[in-house]
């Protein structure tokens, strides 16, 4: 109890101010399962907008994700926003040869 009285709360015009999403983000989805699902900021580049657009329409395949990600990071477009991560995803492959 004392430590909530020593707890900082964030400013009321902070707490007022509706969030502005400025990247695109990818997040699970709980409906019928489990799904990945697609956020867009509202100021987007056009030619982006149209690289991700086909996400935003149903369910989005892993493959299909990624590639348009790596449309964008590629430099589809100017805007720096638009960076995803560098991660490395070559590892050893669990595929049979």
């Amino acid at each position: 109890m004392k430590l909530l009285l020593r707890v900082k709360t964030f400013p009321k015009e902070v707490r007022a101010k509706p969030y502005l999403r400025r990247r695109i983000t990818v997040h699970l989805r709980y409906e019928e399962g489990a799904s990945f699902a697609v956020a867009l900021p509202q100021k987007l580049a056009s030619e982006a907008r149209a690289i991700v657009a086909p996400l935003l329409r149903g369910p989005i395949e892993v493959a299909d994700l990624v590639g348009r990600l790596q449309r964008l990071d590629a430099g589809a477009t100017p805007s720096s926003s638009l960076r995803t991560p560098r991660r490395s995803f070559k590892g050893s492959s669990s595929r049979p040869e």
